[in-house]
């Protein structure tokens, strides 16, 4: 009786790590991501980047290819048009005095107010503060962190991961904890 109990209890006990240990495998993930695309992604660069000295452009081009090449479901592209789409925008701004870079998703079209990543999105728009990024490597760093968001990814609070999904990082493309959670999202 007492090897039973005992099995019992360890059989419990690992399915109650496994449990805790999957629940917390997804929470740097947001609960939603983009649709339609099955994670190919259209991007438009707004004009708003044309405003500034720093080549805008060429960040967030080679921000978005930094995703690429990830994972096979996901694919990110540049379009030059919006009218037959909704593509994701990416755009700079100088309205925020404390963030370096910010996503806003939207669940309509015709959306005024934004919605949470909590859910699905059909759209999401990316800015970069040209204010509170002082040098081109900052610049880069938040695109692409930014983009990461457009793609699923949450802020990483592991202390021990390496990831530009952390908040105030320098990092100028996904690291490997960073590919590995995408891999999560995208399967």
């Amino acid at each position: 009786m007492k090897k039973i109990s005992k099995s019992v209890i360890t059989t419990a006990t690992t399915i109650l790590l496994a449990a805790t240990m999957l629940s917390t495998a997804n929470a740097e993930l947001y609960a939603g991501k983009r649709t339609p695309g099955n994670g190919n992604i259209p991007y438009f660069i707004h004009s708003s980047v044309d405003n500034y000295s720093t080549n805008y452009t060429n960040i967030y081009t080679s921000a978005a290819s930094s995703w690429n090449g990830i994972n096979s479901h996901v694919s990110l592209s540049r379009v030059y048009e919006t009218n037959n789409s909704k593509p994701d925008v990416y755009g700079v701004s100088t309205s925020q005095r404390t963030l370096q870079g910010e996503m806003i998703c939207y669940d309509s079209y015709s959306a005024s107010a934004p919605s949470h990543p909590s859910s699905n999105w059909l759209y999401a728009m990316t800015l970069v503060y040209d204010n509170n990024t002082p040098n081109e490597v900052a610049k880069k760093s938040a695109a692409v962190h930014e983009i990461g968001h457009t793609l699923g990814l949450a802020h990483t609070f592991q202390p021990n991961e390496t990831s530009v999904m952390s908040e105030g990082n320098f990092f100028t493309a996904p690291r490997d904890y960073d590919k590995a959670q995408l891999n999560l999202k995208w399967p």
